[in-house]
């Protein structure tokens, strides 16, 4: 039996009518998506205050009342040029199986973000006149899709922070992100209703990866409570965000684990691991750099009282650990200048925290003096309550005096030919008064060498052969050794400081004003 349209008439004409109106629901879609597109682009804008939103094409399924939207593109108003989102597809639809639940939510999947930002556009954006709440993020999204969200996906998503023109770029790639169980409704303080997971890959080799609860609608910002692992991170990535410390970050790994929680009410930062390798590291102070810092941080935290002088960020380093790491100070205000060191060093902290209200931390350092004296140095912190409160002992030994010559020659104006250090001091903090000593010990110390300072002026000579002269004075220590013991008494210079600034101050200030006198200070007597 032959079968054909042309036996069948009716059947011809059935599917020239299906046909038809195949191709009129495809033009009147095409309307369809264009006249959402154009919508939902103007709604979101009417929500977003100092932001535009485009969309390049959207696609809405009638079916399962889901809809795609290509190429959205998220930029400053002041910047259209730079974007900070540009998102590749953007897929929304309704989550069926909650609807058995009586709750219409919706499921969002976001591919291939691209966010890309500056030192000035965060500047701008944490620095502006509008409060986090008023620019209207969370609007924004339940007007592309009206459909409260509960669950986001992302994937093969890349993050880029350039703090400078000149600096590398910060970036996290092949971002992995789940949340599940979001509310677009009102959350009690520190409730976090959403499941979070996060993998990322952080710089070139480092690996990140976040684990726990977030509440991405609470207000002015979304709240986090989760566990941090940080694998492998290379630090001399961050030299950006050091360098604005007067910190030079040239190289080490850095791996932690931890916990953080982070949200309007809460800012807390615990790591239960923290270890550092072969960290190299310099403080440059340049310029008044110090006084600087200073300065900006007085103005970031006003200080009124004491029992107010608690940072809002809680730090908390249950274990750390530093090894084979060297750090410097250079110092490029004197002339000439110099740098001092510490080689091989190995550190070990327990309990350490910025605010020192959770028990007794300990900190102990050991390392080679600059490159060849041993260092040993203890620190106890107690419980901040409500001044900084700890004992300091620090300890170096055997020297060689021609490694320190610059130091020398900036604050004595002189150098050695030969000799050994050594320095011992004892320091207790404690109701805003500082209590100890700081003894600098000299040993065959040869400053003046007629044959190799035959080239030098003549009263740079004779100052060298006075002090070498002067020393001679010494002879009640024995083995030609000169110590010049400073003890130290009194109130703490800044009451505003902090225990960490306390500590560093001391150990910086004691070291560079006990071992001039042994040159400078016998000459004057």
């Amino acid at each position: 039996m032959n079968w054909s349209l042309s036996s069948h008439p009716w059947l011809k004409k059935t599917g020239i009518v299906l046909a038809v109106i195949v191709v009129l629901l495809i033009v009147v879609f095409s309307f369809l998506d264009e006249s959402l597109r154009t919508y939902a682009e103007r709604r979101a804008n009417q929500t977003l205050n100092g932001y535009t939103l485009t969309i390049g094409s959207l696609d809405f399924h009638p079916i399962g009342l889901s809809a795609d939207l290509e190429n959205v593109v998220l930029a400053q108003t002041k910047r259209p040029e730079q974007p900070l989102v540009k998102i590749g597809r953007w897929s929304a639809s309704v989550h069926w199986r909650k609807l058995l639940t009586g709750n219409v939510v919706s499921d969002h999947r976001i591919e291939r973000p691209v966010i890309h930002f500056t030192r000035t556009q965060a500047a701008e954006e944490a620095g502006g006149e509008r409060d986090l709440k008023d620019r209207g993020w969370q609007k924004t999204v339940l007007e592309l899709y009206p459909l409260e969200i509960n669950a986001l996906q992302i994937s093969d998503g890349d993050v880029t922070y350039i703090d400078s023109p000149n600096s590398k770029p910060l970036r996290l790639q092949a971002i992995q992100f789940q949340a599940e169980n979001i509310r677009n409704i009102e959350s009690a303080d520190n409730e976090y209703p959403s499941e979070i997971k996060l993998d990322a890959q952080m710089f070139d080799s480092g690996r990140l990866t976040v684990d726990g609860k977030a509440d991405f609608l609470a207000e002015p910002h979304a709240g986090i409570d989760v566990n941090v692992e940080l694998t492998h991170i290379p630090l001399k990535d961050l030299l950006p965000l050091a360098g604005r410390m007067s910190l030079q970050v040239r190289d080490g790994i850095l791996d932690a684990k931890g916990h953080v929680e982070y949200s309007p009410t809460v800012e807390q930062v615990e790591l239960q691991a923290l270890t550092v390798d072969g960290l190299r590291a310099d403080y440059v102070q340049a310029g008044g750099s110090s006084a600087k810092a200073k300065q900006a941080a007085q103005a970031a935290v006003p200080w009124t009282n004491p029992s107010q002088r608690k940072p809002r960020l809680t730090l908390r380093v249950e274990r750390g650990k530093i090894t084979n790491s060297e750090i410097g100070f250079v110092n490029k205000d004197t002339q000439p200048g110099y740098r001092v060191f510490l080689a091989q060093m190995e550190m070990t902290i327990e309990d350490f925290s910025n605010r020192f209200d959770k028990g007794i931390a300990k900190v102990d350092l050991t390392g080679r003096f600059m490159g060849n004296g041993k260092l040993t140095t203890r620190a106890i912190i107690r419980p901040q309550a409500p001044l900084p409160d700890f004992d300091l002992k620090v300890k170096i030994l055997k020297t060689k005096l021609m490694s320190m010559n610059n130091v020398l020659r900036a604050h004595a104006d002189a150098d050695v030919q030969a000799g050994t250090f050594a320095f011992f001091s004892e320091l207790t903090v404690q109701k805003g008064k500082v209590t100890g000593y700081v003894r600098p010990f000299f040993k065959d110390v040869d400053v003046y060498d007629p044959e190799q300072d035959k080239d030098k002026g003549f009263l740079q000579q004779v100052y060298e052969g006075l002090i070498e002269s002067l020393t001679d004075l010494f002879k009640n220590v024995p083995r030609d050794q000169v110590a010049t013991e400073t003890t130290l008494s009194g109130p703490l210079t800044d009451p505003r400081a902090s225990t960490w600034e306390v500590l560093v101050n001391l150990v910086k200030n004691a070291f560079f004003k006990a071992i001039v006198p042994g040159f400078k200070k016998s000459l004057q007597s």
